[in-house]
């Protein structure tokens, strides 16, 4: 990287600078033809030696401001490839987390090596963006600014039955929003608008539950139990139908809680793809409960009620029952 000029440095600039109005304002004083000619030749030296100084030290900063600039949109382009590899590794771990679930105790190892991989790389992937904080640290913060606004319009646009009070705090958020965005550059703008990342995430999740579907005939949930998971309590479990599902979108936790018919707690819905996301997949979950289930407002808490559930099994470690739901013909929630 280019070094920029020192503090002796600009003192000379700062003094070449005083030198040469010095001396043009002796040459309005003492014009030439007033000095001899050994006078003549010491001020023409004196101004080119000034001139050439300053011309050279105005052309250094000028070189080192193009070149940070450079740096900067070098910088941006890095900080966005590293942000998508964070994802990938993100996306990575999250099958892992769902695959391990189910996979043969005696091979556990296996997981937990290609998990520590990962997780390695995502250090790399964390100190890779330290490393370019030094360039664009500035806008590496108000991108983490932008995220963190985009959660809480996104945990409150979700509220149930929202208040006049809530309106104005989803309005004053979105205004904060727009004005961080507005500030970021071009490169990490586009990234930040909420509604493009939400889509994307939805859209994701809407393809798995629509192509899960076609392919086995049924909607597949994994529920981690609150209950004791042997064969009697699996058996109260399914003679309990219906099912009544409360998805709750709130400040402290995002969660799809299961009740059995008197409103009992059985467990929660978890996400089999990518519980990092799991803001995502309950929203698209939620769309595909309002297609096939039936709405029960109680006591101002929206539960979506279903019935004709089967049992399919537990998984390895037992904490986790999965539930089918048959669904013959077209299976189209999302238009």
């Amino acid at each position: 990287m280019k070094e920029k000029p020192s503090l002796f440095e600009w003192v000379a600039f700062g003094v070449f600078i005083i030198l040469e109005i010095v001396i043009f304002g002796m040459r309005i004083i003492r014009p030439a033809t007033e000095m001899n000619q050994a006078e003549n030749v010491l001020y023409s030296t004196f101004e080119i030696v000034f001139s050439l100084y300053i011309g050279y030290f105005i052309q250094r900063i000028d070189s080192i401001r193009q070149f940070q600039v450079s740096l900067k949109n070098y910088g941006l382009s890095a900080y966005r490839r590293i942000m998508d590899i964070r994802k990938s590794v993100d996306r990575t771990l999250s099958q892992i987390e769902r695959i391990s679930v189910e996979y043969p105790k005696d091979k556990t190892s296996d997981i937990q090596a290609l998990r520590l991989i990962l997780e390695g790389t995502f250090d790399t992937v964390e100190s890779s963006v330290l490393d370019w904080g030094d360039i664009i640290g500035e806008e590496i913060e108000k991108k983490e600014q932008a995220n963190l606004l985009q959660e809480k319009l996104a945990k409150s646009e979700e509220k149930v039955n929202l208040s006049a009070e809530d309106k104005k705090n989803i309005e004053e958020l979105r205004s904060e929003l727009n004005k961080v965005v507005s500030e970021l550059p071009l490169a990490l703008r586009n990234e930040s608008l909420t509604k493009e990342i939400e889509n994307q995430n939805t859209i994701f999740y809407g393809n798995y539950f629509e192509f899960s579907v076609r392919q086995d005939k049924c909607l597949t949930l994994y529920i981690k139990l609150d209950i004791d998971p042997s064969e009697e309590s699996i058996r109260k479990i399914m003679d309990s139908q219906p099912f009544f599902f409360l998805i709750s979108f709130d400040a402290e936790k995002v969660q799809c809680l299961v009740f059995d018919k008197d409103k009992s707690v059985i467990g929660q819905v978890i996400n089999p793809i990518a519980p990092y996301d799991n803001k995502y997949y309950l929203t698209v979950l939620r769309q595909v409960f309002w297609y096939l289930s039936y709405f029960d407002q109680d006591d101002t808490k929206p539960f979506y009620k279903l019935s004709n559930f089967r049992y399919a099994r537990l998984t390895e470690n037992k904490s986790t029952m999965i539930l089918q739901l048959p669904i013959e013909g077209d299976f189209t929630p999302f238009g």
